[in-house]
């Protein structure tokens, strides 16, 4: 029979009790850009990359990835990605109409439920760095219909360099993967309708990990009182902070990889005690930048999420 009475009625009942484990956390060495006069904001992002390696013998930790997706309606005849360097007059822009940087998704390689044709390109930016070295860059969209070429769009700005330790220290890498539509459900132009699997990434000044455990404990109360256990679950929470950052690319992080399907962080803080290399996530707390209202147009965002496995589970009954 067990230790359960079948003929007993009662109420399944819920207890979380919540224990944590702290961690120490490095100082960042954010490099900002910006006017201390006019307080015009100018970040680039970090990006790294290991020079003269082969496909086979990059490092994933060491060698950054990244995707950009565009949309244009009906009207739009065609779209040509661009990749330039904004700080280096004598740099030639490259179209970006082939894989040698990457992977190119020509025009209309996807057309969604709109009629709406989609350009993209994957970076793998070790080649970039190998072609061009180091520096700023920045992919400008130029739209094709009938009133001829115009520029319509930059992406963020992307400071690019050979990895070393020194580098990487005070980084996270957000990992995520779209198949779905996101963004506002009540515009349909402001609509993303993601490819299948459509990967992406984004390397950010931050810190992830201090895991703590909280566990449920699931119990069904008896006439007599009693309150056997049906069932204890342990989940693993995180947490996660991004520093100083414009408000674009709080937006970008809101938009774009907390609403996506899959979701993963990789931490390089060097004293970090505890090891993160793609640790899936999901069912964040909220995201909430501290914005500042003088002095800085950059600001700081802490959160909290889980894991997207339960870390266990015990059950006293089938």
């Amino acid at each position: 029979m067990g230790i359960f009475n079948p003929d007993a009625t009662g109420e399944v009942q819920t207890r979380v009790m919540k224990g944590i484990t702290s961690q120490i956390e490095a100082d960042a060495l954010v490099d900002v850009f910006e006017n201390p006069i006019t307080h015009d904001c100018c970040y680039d992002l970090p990006l790294f990359g290991e020079l003269g390696v082969t496909a086979a013998t990059a490092d994933p930790l060491k060698n950054d990835k990244n995707s950009f997706l565009r949309h244009y309606d009906s009207g739009t005849l065609g779209s040509v990605m661009v990749l330039t360097k904004p700080e280096d007059p004598a740099f030639v822009d490259v179209v970006l109409d082939d894989d040698t940087y990457g992977i190119h998704h020509i025009f209309g390689f996807h057309v969604d439920g709109l009629g709406r044709n989609y350009v993209g390109y994957e970076f793998d930016w070790r080649l970039v760095l190998d072609a061009f070295g180091n520096g700023i860059y920045q992919v400008m969209t130029i739209e094709i219909n009938l009133l001829g070429n115009f520029v319509n769009d930059f992406g963020l700005r992307f400071c690019l360099s050979n990895f070393t330790a020194e580098k990487e220290n005070t980084t996270i890498r957000l990992h995520w993967v779209n198949s779905h539509m996101i963004r506002n459900r009540f515009d349909i132009s402001d609509r993303i309708h993601y490819p299948d699997n459509w990967v992406d990434s984004l390397r950010v000044e931050g810190f992830f990990g201090k895991p703590k455990s909280e566990l449920t404990q699931e119990v069904v109360t008896y006439q007599d009182a009693s309150e056997p256990d049906i069932s204890n679950i342990s989940t693993r929470k995180y947490f996660m902070r991004v520093r100083e950052v414009p408000a674009v690319v709080h937006q970008y992080i809101e938009d774009q990889f907390i609403q996506a399907d899959l979701l993963a962080v990789t931490d390089y803080n060097a004293n970090n005690p505890t090891r993160h290399i793609l640790t899936p996530i999901r069912n964040f707390e909220s995201y909430e930048p501290d914005y500042q209202e003088f002095g800085t147009l950059l600001s700081t965002t802490e959160t909290g999420c889980e894991s997207y496995f339960s870390t266990g589970i015990k059950k006293y009954c089938s």
